[in-house]
């Protein structure tokens, strides 16, 4: 006898966690057991289960540390001093091989030192002694680098062979409290300070020279950070004014833009930190003398399943049955600059975007020539309107499509009639190109200046007729099923939906 739910049933993937669109989406920040001692300003390597956090300063007694805590994943445990009591220093490398590297306070800026699992050697200073450095870039106690600093906003950057110190290029920005992580060939220096302005600046480092890449959304100096290479960094935490004004603030960066993930669950600054993208760590920090520890978690690689429209699966962890659905997210109407001259009938279609759009002819009791129509055009920046080139041929209900730099202004109404005329706009001036084979107004454009559509409209009835535009030429194409005008559409010439009329 065959089961029922082989002929209706089907298969309810078990998961033990939402879908999401990447592991990051998936990232949260958990409190986890102290360190031993509170401090702020401190330095850290390894990942979230095997770091090492050491030096750091001691607000309430002001003296700097020379401690260093272990961490196995559930523990700390203080285990051999530094050399030199630090504090802002760069830091980088794994749980049993690591550097450390400068220092406040003076006059021990220059000096550097490299953990082997259970001491601390000292190796050849620096050529430049600094402080307010902030991470490093790894991998270990043999490759190294950091980069910026104080005193005073430093640009240079040095690299660590394991036995010497050597310049490479310069910041492009120098600036005190960069985040640097990544490795010694790859790498990231993210936000800073130069006094009093906080600063968003993240500079990318390809082995050789560093490139201004996506700014920060929030701009700040003292941040944590954690990351692998200069395509995958996590920012976290940091001082965003004067004083001690410390966010929670977290930002992955993916090689190309930063975007803002789940936030720490205590602001602070000049905490130590150690990890990855996916799995990061974060220990003490101020304002105030911390021992509070955060990590930072996503869903393991081997169980991460991405997100897609209409997924039905069941959520073992939080007992339900859950279906995927994409909404669209919320916003809100705002009022922008007004026009230079009240009309309406302007242009209808795609042409432009927010902050770079145009409006094209319409009509006014006492307009601008042509009967009552205009041949006026306008472009708008995002803020303001300026008049630009008019139109050769005033007229309202133009199909207008493309952007304010390359635009196409098809058919209209004159005042006395439909027209079929067709303008091309190339960034500073209108010129005439051939005409629609139809008179009409009151369509709609969809496409951009070389690949459109002109839909419908009504040049005595409401109108089912389409064109396409090639650049050069209008073809008669697939009609709408119902004649209509004064619709709307979006879309490109070959996938595109238009409504309403």
């Amino acid at each position: 006898m065959a089961n029922y739910s082989d002929i209706k049933g089907f298969t309810v993937q078990t998961l033990s966690s939402d879908t999401a669109a990447s592991r990051i989406d998936t990232g949260s920040w958990a409190s986890t057991t102290p360190i031993n001692t509170a401090r702020h300003s401190i330095g850290g390597a390894g990942t979230r289960t095997q770091s090492i956090m050491f030096g750091g300063y001691d607000a309430p007694a002001a003296q700097a540390k020379a401690l260093t805590e272990s961490w196995n994943g559930s523990s700390w445990t203080e285990v051999a001093d530094l050399n030199t009591t630090r504090s802002s220093c760069g830091a980088a490398g794994t749980y049993t091989s690591a550097i450390a590297m400068a220092s406040s306070p003076p006059p021990n800026r220059a000096k550097a030192e490299t953990w082997d699992g259970s001491s601390w050697t000292e190796v050849a200073d620096l050529n430049t002694p600094r402080h307010d450095l902030n991470g490093g870039a790894g991998p270990n106690a043999s490759s190294a680098m950091t980069a910026g600093g104080s005193s005073p906003n430093l640009a240079i950057a040095e690299v660590w062979n394991g036995s010497s110190w050597t310049e490479v290029g310069d910041l492009n920005t120098g600036r005190r409290n960069p985040t640097v992580s990544g490795v010694a060939t790859s790498a990231l220096a993210s936000g800073g300070l130069i006094s009093p302005n906080r600063q968003s600046i993240t500079e990318s480092w390809n082995g050789s020279s560093w490139t201004e890449v996506a700014d920060l959304n929030t701009a700040r100096n003292s941040a944590a950070g954690a990351g692998t290479d200069n395509t995958a960094g996590l920012l976290f935490g940091g001082n965003t004014a004067p004083g001690n004004t410390t966010t929670a603030n977290t930002e992955f960066f993916d090689g190309s833009s930063w975007t803002e993930v789940n936030n720490l669950a205590t602001p602070r600054m000049s905490s130590g930190s150690a990890g990855t993208t996916t799995s990061a760590i974060m220990a003490g920090g101020t304002p105030g003398n911390k021992s509070d520890v955060e990590e930072w978690t996503t869903t393991p690689a081997d169980e991460f399943v991405q997100i897609h429209e209409g997924q039905l699966f069941f959520n073992s962890t939080a007992n339900a049955f859950k279906e995927t659905i994409t909404d669209i997210p919320g916003a809100s109407w705002a009022s922008g600059g007004n026009l230079n001259t009240t009309r309406t009938g302007a242009g209808t279609g795609t042409q432009g975007t927010q902050t770079a759009a145009m409006a094209v002819g319409g009509n006014h009791p006492s307009p601008k020539g042509g009967g009552g129509y205009y041949d006026l055009v306008e472009q708008y920046n995002g803020s303001s309107w300026t008049e630009i080139a008019d139109l050769n041929t005033a007229r309202n209900a133009t199909s207008t499509t493309g952007t304010n730099t390359a635009a196409l202004a098809a058919s209209g109404y004159n005042g006395t009639a439909n027209v079929t005329i067709t303008e091309s706009w190339n960034g500073s001036a209108w010129t005439e190109v051939n005409d629609l084979p139809t008179a009409r107004g009151t369509g709609v454009g969809v496409g951009v200046q070389t690949a459109n559509l002109a839909v419908g409209g009504t040049p005595n009835a409401p109108y089912a007729k389409v064109f396409s535009f090639d650049g050069t030429n209008w073809t008669e194409s697939t009609a709408l099923n119902s004649g209509r005008y004064g619709l709307a559409g979006v879309g490109t010439q070959t996938d595109k939906i238009v409504f309403d009329g």
